[in-house]
């Protein structure tokens, strides 16, 4: 049997011959039964408590990885807080260094004036400071000792004249050789006050000098020296000051 299909739904208006359309056997069975079939066999249910075990365990796992989030922005925040940030680090050593420096030319500054101050009162303050090099040179720390004494180009020269006692002071930790020099200073400064006093005034007969109240340092103990020391120092920036 042959079926014609109008050519107009594919091009003009002439008519051809559809393909032949073989039709199926007589008595050819619907389906073979020996095939298999087209769709795959249902799937099973899945149990309930497999069901219920998948979701406990997605559960777990976004519960852990919510706290793992939770500690690690704490962190984050305590660590932002104890940390200062790189710019106010930067700012505190500029501020460090310059503190420094100021202090260092200070320093310098002072070192100088008591150089010229020690040439113009002794002709051979050179010569005596040079000796520092035989004992290792001359430390900051004694420098800086002489200096509280208001007399550093007195202190430095006795101690360059007299290489033993240089010796020794030198060899003192930073406290005990800041009360040897404070010493020096006290004895150097006694020594000219006598020198420039007038001769003492003869006491009446039959009667003693009260001397009571004389006071010896080198013969103090030393917590009695240092309040006395303290006492002498303060005295004296209340007379500068006036």
């Amino acid at each position: 049997m042959r079926v014609f299909v109008p050519i107009k739904f594919f091009s003009g208006t002439a008519e051809t011959e559809a393909p032949e359309v073989a039709a199926p056997a007589a008595g050819a069975a619907a389906a073979d039964p020996a095939a298999p079939e087209a769709v795959g066999e249902e799937k099973k249910p899945e149990p309930w408590y497999e069901t219920r075990i998948r979701q406990l365990s997605a559960r777990a796992k976004t519960l852990e990885d919510e706290r793992a989030a939770a500690v690690a922005e704490a962190q984050a925040a305590k660590a932002a807080a104890t940390t200062p940030p790189v710019k106010a680090l930067a700012e505190k050593d500029v501020e460090v260094r310059a503190a420094q420096i100021a202090a260092e030319k200070e320093f310098n500054k002072t070192c100088d004036e008591i150089w010229e101050t020690g040439k113009s009162e002794y002709g051979d303050f050179g010569s005596k400071i040079e000796n520092f090099k035989k004992l290792g040179g001359l430390p900051p720390a004694l420098i800086e000792a002489a200096i509280e004494t208001g007399n550093p180009h007195k202190i430095l020269y006795e101690l360059g004249a007299n290489m033993d006692e240089g010796a020794r002071v030198l060899s003192l930790p930073p406290l005990k050789m800041a009360i040897a020099v404070a010493k020096l200073g006290d004895k150097l400064g006694k020594a000219k006050a006598l020198s420039q006093a007038d001769d003492p005034i003869t006491p009446i007969k039959g009667r003693r000098a009260d001397t009571s109240d004389a006071v010896d340092p080198d013969k103090m103990p030393l917590d009695k020296w240092m309040a006395w020391r303290e006492k002498q120092v303060s005295d004296r920036k209340g007379q500068g000051s006036r």
